[in-house]
């Protein structure tokens, strides 16, 4: 068994890091300042999602639809619920697509 740090993967390495003693702009650089973590005014988690399922050509559309469906299959009716609103947030269509395939 190959054992590794994260670390040690190209993206993570910071020499010489320590959580308490460096804070950085996520490429090994110093930053200056006041860190302020804070809720984006307003999210929005579902437009971007639609916006590609709509870019899709028919073929692609219905390949999506299909892998959706395959996957959804195997979970309980409960989280199904979950990720078909999900879905109808995105695309009302796609989400019907995807609960007709699953025969709901």
């Amino acid at each position: 068994m190959v054992r590794f740090s994260l670390a040690s993967i190209p993206v993570n390495h910071q020499e010489d890091w320590t959580p308490a003693s460096l804070v950085t702009s996520g490429s090994s650089e110093y930053v200056e300042g006041h860190l302020v973590r804070s809720a984006l005014p307003k999210p929005d988690d579902f437009s971007q999602a639609g916006q590609f399922y709509r870019s899709l050509n028919s073929t692609q559309q219905e390949h999506l639809v299909g892998n959706l469906a395959a996957d959804l299959a195997g979970i309980s009716p409960e989280l199904q619920d979950i990720v078909l609103s999900y879905l109808h947030n995105a695309s009302p269509e796609l989400e019907e697509r995807v609960s007709q395939r699953l025969k709901r």
